[in-house]
């Protein structure tokens, strides 16, 4: 088993991720959306099988592309067209389709770590878990997950990874906040003494709060926009989307479906699980996704709840667990001792 990183740099194509599969197309155009509803509908472990089909369906009429799967213990890659992908594997330093009339392919085992680059360089910050952002260039890190490639120092014994940071019985590992009146959710955003409803104000600034890892948001590079993958083929049509923007100045981009909360559990492949720390955050907190063009966030019936405090009027109204709530720019969304306001991302086109 491998663990996969995908990096991304800025730019104008398009970087698609689905599991341990990777597309990059550098320039989309002509019949680039049959080869990312291919990449989309297509088994991971028949990828390859799956573009070529497609690529010979189109009379070789597609955008250069370069495709990596990792499987069975082997990096698998093809490049198409004037296209070049570099690699520390010593049996493919350098693969291209250029002067080619089909693709090219090269099948490298995982024996060590691998990389792979293609494009412009990728930004050190990003790590692509799964969807289509615009890229002009990618690095892939390989690496295999196994016991031996976990690097922790001789003297300490080897631990499961939820017992490394804190030896305790398993009861204990992890443990839900205690619930509490639900008429005290907001208390602790409240100025003391508490103050009038309408003299409501929003939560101070956490110490600090680490970017959540694997977040599309910021896993996509400054000057790129992230895509709900059902849009992918959408090449020119302009997007108007959402970002979530935290009180430390963190940002997340809204791509197709989030989950926050502490550890979220995410049980649909088109959606992302975002990490993030606070008191009486659940594990699995609330869901924040765009449908039609507008934007809903629902409490995935959390211990301690949360609450939507409306731009319009500055009134906090509780939501209704596993109930849809549509919100809109400058609303407020309070989970926990979290927050966020949804503000706007810039409309994007590919004319």
């Amino acid at each position: 088993m491998a663990a996969l990183t995908v990096r991304v740099g800025t730019g104008t194509g398009l970087v698609t991720r689905r599991g341990e599969a990777v597309l990059y197309i550098p320039e989309p155009g002509e019949n680039s959306s049959a080869l990312l509803e291919s990449f989309r509908t297509g088994a991971p472990a028949t990828m390859l099988d799956s573009i070529g089909e497609t690529v010979v369906a189109e009379g070789f009429n597609v955008a250069p592309f370069a495709l990596v799967v990792v499987a069975d213990s082997k990096v698998q890659l093809r490049v198409f067209g004037d296209l070049e992908v570099t690699t520390t594997l010593r049996t493919a330093p350098m693969l291209s389709g250029r002067g080619s009339g089909t693709w090219v392919d090269h099948f490298g085992a995982l024996i060590d770590d691998v990389t792979v680059h293609c494009g412009e360089g990728a930004d050190e910050r990003t790590d692509l878990v799964a969807g289509t952002v615009l890229g002009g260039g990618i690095e892939l890190i390989v690496a295999e997950a196994s016991p031996a490639s976990v690097r922790e120092p001789a003297s300490e014994p080897e631990l499961p990874v939820e017992l490394a940071s804190d030896p305790v019985a398993p009861a204990e590992l992890e443990p839900e906040p205690e619930p509490y009146n639900q008429a005290h959710l907001l208390e602790a955003f409240e100025d003391e003494p508490p103050m009038p409803q309408a003299d409501w104000a929003p939560p101070a600034p956490p110490v600090s709060m680490p970017p959540p890892p694997g977040a599309t948001d910021l896993v996509t590079p400054v000057g790129s926009h992230t895509l709900a993958p059902e849009m992918a083929g959408a090449l020119r049509a302009e997007l108007t989307g959402f970002v979530l923007a935290f009180d430390d100045g963190s940002v997340v981009d809204v791509a197709g479906s989030l989950v926050l909360g502490r550890k979220p559990i995410v049980e649909d492949v088109r959606e992302v699980g975002v990490p993030v720390e606070g008191d009486r955050v659940s594990r699995t907190h609330i869901r924040v996704g765009v449908t039609n063009d507008e934007l809903f966030v629902t409490d995935l019936n959390s211990r301690n709840g949360s609450a939507v405090v409306w731009a319009q009027n500055g009134e906090p109204e509780q939501l209704i667990a596993d109930t849809a709530m549509q919100i809109g720019i400058g609303d407020r969304v309070v989970f926990g001792s979290q927050a966020f306001t949804v503000q706007a991302r810039e409309v994007v086109s590919d004319d």
